[in-house]
């Protein structure tokens, strides 16, 4: 018998090998297209000015990065500008001008400009409410159905219905107006789940979902998205970057929504274990988006060890790296901080372990090796350290191995293997992970030459080990170059 118009509902790949092997084999029987885009550094304003940002504010956090010569990608417009959720052709208050003029002053800098909207949804206050309601997704007893909760729009928002021809044509517009007139690069594309909630017109909610994706496609043609609350199997080859977890929090949980187990509640500790866990997915289906780090010292109550945890696992395994921070706030000692993340570092030969709240994790950047350790849990974990000599790229300082060292909560360490050979780079203090500052090294007789690494925004302090035969006094230690 000859079954016609068949649909896979679930196709399973199932292998036992090496981690690495295993995923490598599923991406290639997925024959994945490349992705065009590229891992990038950015800002974005929601998680300092939330939905309270207008002209001036944005403005003034341009002038930063360009005051402070610090060459970012992207600079993303959060949510805030919009007349309301579902009104994307309409500004507030907020922005008189509109954002074209704001768009041709970010591209003046060579930098790409993005812009935040949820187009499956619309708030209370929005005109489709009030003008178009049957464009509103219905639950069972005829009502809109509900997507969500927000104080800081009307309350209560809801899901359109993208099927429906009069939205298709509205959304078309609205992304013209935005990528074509006010020549954005790239859109957040936000709550994009709504669409999918309930199955219709004979389609499971995963066909629902991964047809509006497409459609999404479609309409941003070959500008760029970012997906933002989508399931992320339909994400895959429709988006160029993909948010791969929950929001991050300004504290390190958010215990209230912890205690009432909402799984997806924003969470700095979720997120770092989402993109570590997801690690795999980046690069292949999308670039992951971790959310964004902070480094700042006000509007958070973050310590310094939990804010180095995020960016740490955000260096590691995201690719694009966001923060919302106003940097022309940043103490000198922040900003060369933050300056360290540049140029992003490509992370080869990954080995994750993982047990009891607390990672060991295994890498190289070219020809140096790094052991990282994230302590997630509530309390210190002990951990013995390889028989091996390191460089501690926060204390700056050389750590012997074989013996029990003490992470404490919520605290991570990133150490260079330095090695015991009689010559080797023993750390350097520009670049978040220490000796990737130095492309080349070269020796010829008692000289040496150094090829810097493009890209390095620090100063750069070089640490040296070298024979003890060469001095004249009997003592080991660094010499500064």
């Amino acid at each position: 018998m000859i079954i016609e118009n068949c649909t896979t509902l679930l196709d399973f790949y199932s292998c036992e090998h090496f981690e690495f092997i295993c995923f490598q084999s599923y991406f290639q029987l997925q024959q994945l297209k490349q992705i065009h885009a590229k891992p990038a550094i950015g800002w974005t304003s929601w998680y300092y000015y939330y939905t309270n940002i207008s002209e001036k504010i944005i403005q003034d956090n341009l002038d930063a990065f360009i005051n402070n010569n610090v060459p970012i990608e992207i600079f993303q417009i959060d949510d805030g500008w919009q007349k309301a959720v579902g009104d994307w052709l309409n500004f507030n208050d907020k922005f008189p001008n509109g954002l074209k003029n704001i768009v041709e002053k970010i591209k003046e800098k060579n930098i790409k400009a993005g812009l935040w909207l949820a187009p499956f949804a619309c708030e209370q206050n929005s005109f489709i409410v009030k003008e178009k309601p049957h464009w509103i997704l219905k639950d069972d007893k005829g009502k809109f159905l509900k997507i969500g909760f927000n104080p800081a729009w009307s309350y209560w928002f809801y899901a359109l219905d993208f099927y429906l021809d009069e939205v298709r044509d509205y959304l078309k517009k609205v992304f013209h107006t935005i990528l074509i007139e006010w020549n954005f690069d790239l859109v957040k594309l936000d709550f994009l789940y709504g669409t999918a909630l309930i199955a219709r017109n004979g389609k499971s909610r995963g066909q629902i979902m991964y047809e509006a994706m497409q459609f999404l496609r479609e309409c941003v043609d070959d500008k760029m998205i970012l997906g933002c609350g989508v399931p992320l199997l339909p994400a895959n080859g429709t988006t160029e970057y993909c948010r791969i977890g929950p929001d991050i929090h300004l504290s390190w949980d958010f215990k209230l929504l912890k205690w009432a187990r909402a799984r997806e509640r924003p969470s700095t500790l979720n997120a770092i274990h989402n993109t570590i866990n997801r690690r795999h997915l980046s690069g292949k289906w999308f670039w992951n988006d971790p959310d964004v780090f902070i480094l700042r010292k006000n509007k958070t109550t973050l310590s310094f060890e939990e804010k180095y945890s995020l960016l740490l696992a955000n260096l590691l395994f995201g690719h694009l790296l966001f923060t919302s921070d106003n940097i022309s706030e940043y103490d000198a000692k922040t900003l060369v901080l933050y300056k360290s993340i540049f140029p992003l570092m490509s992370i080869q030969d990954v080995q994750v372990n993982y047990s009891n709240e607390f990672y060991i994790i295994n890498f190289r950047i070219n020809d140096k090796y790094y052991l990282v350790l994230i302590n997630t849990s509530d309390s210190a974990k002990m951990y013995k350290l390889p028989n091996n000599l390191f460089f501690d790229n926060v204390s700056q300082e050389l750590v012997k191995g074989d013996k029990n060292i003490e992470i404490k909560k919520h605290t991570s360490k990133c150490l260079l293997t330095v090695g015991y050979s009689p010559f080797a780079i023993a750390g350097t203090s520009g670049h978040f992970f220490s000796g990737t500052e130095i492309e080349n090294i070269f020796l010829t007789g008692n000289k040496v030459e150094l090829e810097w690494t493009k890209g390095i925004l620090n100063p750069v302090k070089v640490f040296v080990k070298v024979p003890e035969s060469i001095f004249t006094y009997k003592k080991k230690f660094l010499r500064y170059i």
